[in-house]
């Protein structure tokens, strides 16, 4: 997976993880704004329409709310990841328009008296809601955008339909405010996007290795953090493997460093190309390199390191020796890196331009 990706995936989750930490004041201001506009238009608006419309309200409430609760239990055990955000943020965004358009409605109520009056409250409630909206969704610009145009066109439309000169200079109002916020909400939204960029690249090039740009030793303990609970919640294997180049300091002696520094570049690229995209592939030491590969049983990683190590052959002029373990759940993570290691060196021992599995029941 290419840093841009990688970069491109984060933001996703960052977005969705904003949409949803915000939900939650989001959904208080629109409880309290309703309760206002209920008891302000009670006497001005026949039952039969506005009890059905509460009804609607507090079911989009409810539905809102079992959103949240959802995403974030599924964000503690670890199911919030670069295949699911889409489908997080698709659901808030359209749980946030029929919650704007049912506001929208509003406008077009069936007043029975001071239908200027009434019609001027929803339009001051729907900018101040969208601003508000505004200032908590402003990592979406899609988002943004559809409720802040919910909100805003349809009372520009009701007060313009009204025929009065007050409604008329009130609707210019909105439009005016409508078109200047445009401007606002893309330059806030890019501006804070950027913001999200900076900080993510940032972080991720602590956790890159500066030559090869993989990862380092850092990221495979953030990495390690969240796969060793998920693995056992889940109850999926995972497994190591450890990759040191065959002569690699002969080459290096005989060639050069800037040779040594190429080559450990291009063997990057193959571990890189051949590793699965949830798979973590690092620096793990000078020529040594690891792949941690979750959700995957000992066959199937030694076939994974057996396309590298043939690659390598046939790609460069040097050979890769590997080994391989499955993690066991009663073991922590550095046990099965040691006997990743104890099968590298058997490799190793053996003739190198090997990939060797570990004696699972062999710890240290």
């Amino acid at each position: 997976m290419t840093l841009e990706n990688e970069i491109n995936q984060e933001i996703a989750r960052t977005r969705a993880n904003a949409l949803y930490q915000s939900g939650i004041i989001g959904l208080m201001g629109i409880s309290v704004a309703m309760v206002i506009f209920v008891s302000f238009v009670w006497n001005d608006v026949e039952q039969n329409i506005l009890l059905p419309w509460i009804g609607a309200f507090v079911f989009m409430l409810v539905f809102r709310i079992f959103l949240i609760i959802n995403y974030r239990k599924n964000a503690e055990i670890g199911k919030i990841d670069s295949a699911t955000t889409k489908k997080w943020e698709s659901w808030f965004y359209y749980a946030l328009v029929i919650m704007g358009a049912l506001w929208a409605s509003t406008a077009f109520f069936p007043y029975n008296a001071n239908i200027f009056q009434n019609v001027l409250f929803v339009t001051l409630t729907m900018i101040s809601l969208s601003g508000a909206a505004i200032a908590l969704y402003s990592h979406s610009f899609r988002s943004m955008i559809t409720y802040f145009s919910i909100s805003i066109l349809p009372v520009s439309i009701r007060l313009i339909s009204l025929d009065e000169r007050q409604a008329y200079l009130v609707a210019a109002a909105t439009g005016l405010y409508y078109i200047i916020m445009l401007k606002i909400i893309r330059t806030l939204n890019v501006t804070l996007l950027d913001n999200i960029r900076l900080s993510i690249v940032n972080r991720n090039m602590s956790l890159r290795d500066p030559l090869t740009g993989l990862g380092n030793r850092r990221r495979l303990e953030i990495f390690v953090e969240k796969l060793i609970p998920m693995s056992s919640r889940n109850n999926q294997p995972f497994c190591v493997l450890l990759m040191d180049l065959d002569h690699f300091k002969k080459y290096n002696d005989s060639q050069g460093h800037h040779a040594g520094d190429v080559l450990l570049c291009a063997v990057s690229e193959i571990i890189t190309d051949e590793v699965r995209s949830s798979d973590l592939a690092i620096r793990f030491g000078g020529e040594e390199f690891l792949v941690l590969m979750p959700d995957t049983k000992i066959d199937q990683a030694f076939t994974i390191a057996q396309r590298i190590s043939t690659e390598v052959m046939e790609s460069t002029d040097i050979t890769i020796s590997g080994g391989v373990s499955l993690h066991i759940p009663s073991e922590n993570f550095e046990d099965t890196v040691r006997r990743a290691d104890a099968a590298l060196y058997k490799a190793k021992r053996n003739g190198r331009d090997l990939i060797e599995m570990a004696d699972d029941t062999i710890l240290n």
